[in-house]
Formats: C-alpha cells, structure tokens, sequence
C-alpha cells in the first residue's frame, strides 16, 4: 500500500508538470489542425466597447479573442487576434446599415497595457495596418462595412504569453479642414439643373490636397437619385496654411424625375489619409418637384 501511494504521488507530480502535458497532448492529437489549436489557445485577449457615443460607430462580434499564430521568425512572432467563427473582432457598418450616421470617420481612443514580451499592438485593415497606442486617438473610417482584426508582435523569448485587455472608448480628433454648401438646400423642377458651391477652408495651419466627395445620406421617398445626373469639379483641390478652395456640385434632373426629397453629405478630406486626423463633412438638401 506504501508503494502504492508512493507511485500516486509520483504520477500526479509528473501530471503538474508542463512538458508532461505536451507530450500527453501530442501523443492524443492526430490532426494538424488541432496542434494549431493547442498554439492558440495559449494566448486570448478581451475586448471591451462601452455603450454610450462610440456606438453604433463600432460593431463588437465577441468579448473574448482567439489567436493564431500568423508568422514567426527567429526572434518574434505575429499573432493575430479575431473573433472565433467571425469574420473579424469588431465591425464599422456601412452606409446602408447606419444611414442616419452623418460623420465619414470616427474618432475612438484604445485603452490598453500590454504583457511583457509584446512589442506593438496593431489593428489588421485588409492587407495593411493601423499601429495603436494606448491612449492615443485613431480613426477608423465609416461609409462601408470595415472589418478589423488585432496584430501583436511578440518575443520569442516568452514560450507563454498573456493575453492583452484592451477598451475602446470615443475620442476626438483635429479636423484640418471645413467644408461649407452655400445654398445648402437647392430646389429643382424636372427637366432643369440647380448647383451648389462647396468650399474648403484649412483649419490649424494645414496645408495639401484635399479630396471631395459626395453621397446619400438618407431620404424621404426614393434611396437614391431617380432620374437626376450628379457631378463635382473638381474633386482634388490644393489647400495653402489658413486658405480655402472651391467646388461646384451640379445636379441635372430629367424631365420625367419624380418629386422626392435627398439628403446628401458632402465630404472634404486630406490626401493621403492621416490616421491621426479627420476630414470635414457638411450636409446638403435637394427638393425635386
């Protein structure tokens, strides 16, 4: 009965140790995915979106994060963090979901302190990323559905990372230019044209291009221009320290348009985009009938 004991207590101090559970593991998977697995599910992450102005900017798809090892080189790793069976962390919606959403970008600020071993936390947009700090206002763009993952370089040096917590909360962020539509609410009768001018004003000292654009923002009888022909020229202005550039928004109706009222946003942003800055955004109604 001695040895008997004396053997338990071997076997249940040789269970408590890491290795040993590896190789048990080992020897019970078959599959190569499941090892995938068994990487994974040494990391995880939580996420956090409190409810109040940076909704519905944002679409959380889980509270708790999943990993994958995306790439691995002699000294660190990639991990990107996601939702399990979705198809990403967290969503921004698109125009036709969030029609009444005014705003092309929204300013939000992460909150987060990540473990040892972690040199940068990013978030993964497509094919590119957007570096984060915690603290620090980025801006997530709004006008169609965006999916975002989380990406976190670690040191190899640590075999068992801790998973990060990180809390979204909205921010603000220095708008370098002012739009304005001077008249802002036109009046078309079919078969006639009515036009709008858009400018552009630097704000804070900025200074280069600044891309135009246009669009539905929400309406009162049809969802889209029925038998109207839109145009903007120019689309690309050049904005000088404290000056301002014009457009001209022309809207040509057919002869057979029905009566309706739009709604339309007019847009005004830098070129290239900055991550750390937002565009301008002025509203604009058009009366047919």
């Amino acid at each position: 009965m001695a040895s008997t004991g004396a053997g338990m207590r071997s076997l249940s101090s040789l269970v408590q140790k890491d290795w040993f559970l590896v190789i048990l593991v080992i020897l019970l998977v078959i599959e190569s995915s499941l090892l995938i697995l068994l990487v994974v599910e040494s990391y995880f992450g939580t996420q956090d979106f409190p409810q109040f102005s940076l909704v519905p900017y944002v679409q959380p798809q889980c509270r708790t994060l999943a990993a994958t090892i995306f790439a691995q080189t002699n000294t660190n790793r990639t991990v990107v963090f996601d939702c399990p069976g979705m198809s990403s962390a967290f969503k921004v919606p698109s125009y036709e979901v969030a029609h009444d959403i005014l705003p092309v970008t929204a300013a939000v600020v992460p909150i987060f302190s990540l473990p040892r071993a972690y040199l940068s936390l990013a978030l993964r947009v497509g094919l590119g990323t957007l570096p984060l700090e915690s603290g620090k206002t980025v801006v997530l763009g709004i006008g169609f559905q965006i999916d975002y993952d989380y990406v976190a370089v670690i040191n190899n040096t640590a075999t068992r990372p801790n998973g990060f917590s990180i809390t979204w909360r909205s921010g603000s962020f220095p708008n370098p230019v002012k739009v304005t539509a001077n008249p802002g609410r036109l009046s078309i009768t079919p078969g006639q044209s009515a036009s709008t001018s858009v400018t552009v004003t630097s704000l804070g000292g900025f200074s280069g291009n600044v891309s135009l654009d246009y669009g539905l923002n929400s309406c009162t009888t049809y969802c889209w221009p029925n038998g109207i022909v839109i145009s903007l020229n120019p689309t690309l202005v050049f904005l000088s320290p404290g000056g301002s550039a014009s457009a001209t928004l022309n809207f040509a109706a057919n002869s057979t348009a029905p009566a309706a009222t739009y709604d339309f946003y007019v847009t005004a942003a830098p070129v290239p985009a900055s991550p750390q800055t937002g565009g301008g955004s002025t509203s604009l109604q058009v009366i047919v009938g």
